[in-house]
Formats: structure tokens, C-alpha cells, sequence
């Protein structure tokens, strides 16, 4: 398995599907990574109705749906972390909408050694009205300056828009008291 998707989500609604009908459109192979949803908090009505929609939608896809009944977002990352078969790790949030080429482009930067920062856009509602969103828009006013690593921390500081080489995440988890 090359890339793990990790998706956590609480009480999600019809975002949920359209974030796995993003994924389900990828053009990297859907033999070589694996699509881990953590349903944490209410297990009920969410459970079953994600389950039968990876059953009708996802078939042939790897993709493992877990539920754990504590609230919050890094007790299900780090879950995700534990379950996961990848030699690298995408974290993606349930509202979130990838495009085609999303995994594919940011495994062909990160097997060269690189950690990709993906491009990212915000939008209400309807994906038509998508702005730049607040990273990218520091990104772009600060890319031709010389920044070090400390300078450039904030756009690592969302877990979303990069592919993480599992080697780097080790034995590191996500502080559980971050809800």
C-alpha cells in the first residue's frame, strides 16, 4: 500500500460522500492506497449509513470504516494512524474536496523525498465560488522569499494538504485533548 487516506468525521453529513466521490475520482491506481474513515462520537444513525454507502460506491476500493465513541478529531487521526498500511499518509477532512490528480501529483513530488504542500481553495456551499484560502494566500505573497523552516511553519500546521512519509510521523501522535 502506498498512500493511506485517513479521514475522520463527526456526525458528518452529505459533505462526507461528496469528499469519498472526490477520492473515488483519483487518478492514482485504487489498488495502491487505502481509504480509512473514523466515525467518532454518535455511531448511530452515521455508521450504517456510511457503511452502506462505501458498500454501493466504494466497491473494489481499499477502504476500512472504524468507530470509536469518544468525540475528537485526533483520537480518530491517531486511530487512523494505527490502522494504516501506507508508506505514506494523506490526512483529509470529511468537508474537504480533492481534486482528480490529488494523490497522484503529491506522491510524484513526495517519492522524491519532499514533503508536498498541496494548493489549497476555500468556498461556501458550491465549489464554484472558491477563493483562495488563508494559507494559500500567505504562501503566494511569501513564496520568492527566503524563509527558513521556522518561518514556513505555518503551513505545516494544519495536518490536511500533504502527503506525510510515514517514517516521519513514527511513533508521534496527535494531542487528544484538541477537540
Amino acid at each position: 500500500m502506498e498512500i493511506s487516506v485517513i479521514i475522520p468525521t463527526y456526525k458528518p453529513r452529505d459533505y462526507l460522500f461528496e469528499c469519498l466521490l472526490s477520492i473515488k475520482k483519483q487518478t492514482f491506481s485504487k489498488d495502491v492506497f487505502e481509504i480509512i474513515i473514523i466515525l467518532n462520537g454518535e455511531k448511530e444513525p452515521y455508521y450504517e449509513v456510511i457503511n452502506d454507502y462505501i458498500k454501493r460506491e466504494l466497491a473494489g476500493y481499499h477502504v476500512e470504516l472504524l468507530y470509536i465513541d469518544k468525540a475528537g478529531v485526533s483520537k480518530a487521526r491517531n486511530l487512523g494512524i494505527e490502522k494504516s498500511q501506507g508508506k505514506y499518509i494523506a490526512f483529509i477532512d470529511d468537508d474537504d474536496i480533492v481534486s482528480e490528480n490529488y494523490l497522484q501529483g503529491m506522491y510524484n513530488i513526495a517519492i522524491q523525498g519532499i514533503l508536498p504542500l498541496s494548493y489549497i481553495l476555500g468556498f461556501y456551499k458550491t465549489i464554484e465560488n472558491a477563493t483562495n484560502c488563508y494559507f494559500t494566500k500567505t504562501y503566494e505573497k511569501n513564496q520568492d522569499r527566503k524563509l527558513t523552516l521556522v518561518n514556513r511553519r505555518s503551513y505545516f500546521s494544519i495536518p490536511v494538504c500533504k502527503l506525510i512519509e510515514r517514517n516521519i510521523i513514527a511513533e508521534k501522535r496527535f494531542d487528544p485533548n484538541f477537540q
